[in-house]
C-alpha cells in the first residue's frame, strides 16, 4: 500500500514517479539498441544519432578545449569507402560535441546539467540551444589518408 504524505507537493511528486514507473517499464529498447551497435558487413561503422544536444554548424577547428579545463586527449578517426577501403578526404568531415566536467553542454547553458530536459518538449522538439557558446565542439575534415583528428 502507497502512502501519500499531507504535504501539497508530496502526491504529485509520488504520482508522477508512478506515471512514469509504468510508462517507461513497458519500453523495452534493448534490442533496438543492441542493432544499432551492431557491425554489418554492408556498414562501415555502427549507426547513431545526434542526440539532443546537437547544434548543427559547429566551428572549424581542431582544438575545441576553449576555456574549459581538462586532461589532454587526441581523437583520430578514419573515413574509409564501404566498398573500397579507400580513404575519403577532403569534402568527408566529422563533427564532435560533448559536455564539460560539470556535465553542461555548449548552446545549452540555461538548462541545469543534473536535470534532463523534459520528455514532452524533447517529443515536439521544443528543445533549442539557448545561448552562443560552442566549447567543446567542432568539426574537422579528413586529410588525404581520410584522418580526421581533434
Amino acid at each position: 500500500m502507497t502512502t501519500i504524505s499531507t504535504k501539497p507537493n508530496d502526491w504529485r511528486r509520488v504520482l508522477r514517479r508512478h506515471i512514469l514507473r509504468a510508462t517507461f517499464g513497458r519500453i523495452d529498447n534493448r534490442t533496438l539498441i543492441r542493432d544499432n551497435a551492431r557491425l554489418r558487413p554492408h556498414e562501415a561503422t555502427a549507426t547513431e544519432g545526434n542526440g539532443p544536444y546537437y547544434i548543427p554548424d559547429p566551428p572549424v577547428r581542431r582544438d575545441v578545449r576553449e576555456d574549459r579545463p581538462g586532461a589532454p586527449l587526441t581523437l583520430r578517426v578514419r573515413v574509409v569507402d564501404v566498398h573500397t577501403d579507400q580513404p575519403l578526404a577532403g569534402s568527408v568531415g566529422g563533427e564532435i560535441w560533448h559536455a564539460d566536467a560539470h556535465g553542461q553542454y555548449s548552446g545549452y547553458l540555461s538548462y541545469r546539467p543534473e536535470r534532463f530536459p523534459a520528455i514532452v518538449t524533447m517529443a515536439l522538439r521544443r528543445f533549442r540551444p539557448t545561448d552562443g557558446s560552442r566549447f567543446l565542439r567542432g568539426l574537422q575534415y579528413a586529410d588525404p589518408d581520410g584522418v580526421i583528428e581533434f
